[in-house]
């Protein structure tokens, strides 16, 4: 089972989108054994209350067919927030797996609580930070931050950051800071990831203890602590640093 993605990411949004990686490949092995015709994932699904099979258009009965994997995961999510909280902790780990427990237990909860929600009150930004938070942010909470990003940030923000706020010791004495486009690739300081050539980003000089230093800051970065309010979490985007995520 493959994740379907889009230049715009969580346009459309479906939740199982916001599976983290983890999970959602736990929830195409549990989707496979359905398919097979296992007895296990059946029998959690009936506990759960869930038709897993696609209706017949006409009559609405059961086709010998499962359910897409989008229209899967809602059927399975209604059928889950029902159970009591034993239960619904064991069926989650048991198609999910432990690794992300939490933050899929978030995503199906406000599956089933959010659409009958006025737009306001959704809260599709609280879940992406706090799966950074957690380290099981996938590559579409990346691409929607960095979209924001490019949308929200501006040259005022990259000058009034803080990227270092009672972060360093030693004698540091700030030179230089000012909004540029370079005219080649950089790598954020904060986030690790890149900055392309002509996109803005924070140039930041300082000497510290009698040694130059220049850092640059990204987009990303200034997103973090402006508009997120949690400048702490641009470094759990670099990849050599993420939390391991291994199938449970």
């Amino acid at each position: 089972m493959r994740r379907q993605t889009s230049t715009t990411p969580y346009v459309p949004h479906r939740y199982i989108d916001e599976l983290p990686d983890t999970a959602f490949a736990n929830f195409g092995v549990w989707r496979d054994r359905l398919e097979r015709g296992d007895r296990e994932p059946h029998a959690l699904a009936i506990e759960a209350g869930a038709n897993v099979f696609v209706p017949h258009p006409d009559t609405g009965a059961s086709l010998p067919e499962i359910l897409a994997p989008s229209d899967l995961f809602e059927t399975l999510a209604a059928g889950i927030e029902k159970l009591d909280f034993y239960s619904r902790r064991e069926a989650i780990v048991a198609i999910f797996g432990s690794l992300a427990e939490r933050d899929v237990g978030d995503i199906i909860r406000e599956c089933v609580e959010e659409p009958d929600m006025p737009e306001l009150f959704r809260d599709l930004q609280g879940r992406i930070i706090d799966r950074i938070e957690s380290g099981h942010w996938n590559d579409a909470d990346l691409g929607w931050i960095k979209l924001r990003a490019a949308e929200q940030v501006t040259d005022d923000d990259f000058l009034h950051m803080l990227p270092f706020d009672g972060g360093k010791e030693g004698d540091v004495r700030e030179l230089a800071r000012k909004v540029v486009r370079g005219r080649k690739d950089h790598v954020c300081h904060g986030t690790g990831l890149v900055i392309p050539a002509g996109e803005p980003h924070l140039l930041l000089r300082e000497l510290i203890d009698g040694e130059f230093y220049a850092t640059r800051h990204g987009r990303v970065s200034a997103w973090f602590e402006v508009y997120a309010e949690a400048p702490e979490l641009a470094e759990m985007l670099k990849r050599d640093e993420r939390p391991l995520a291994a199938a449970a």
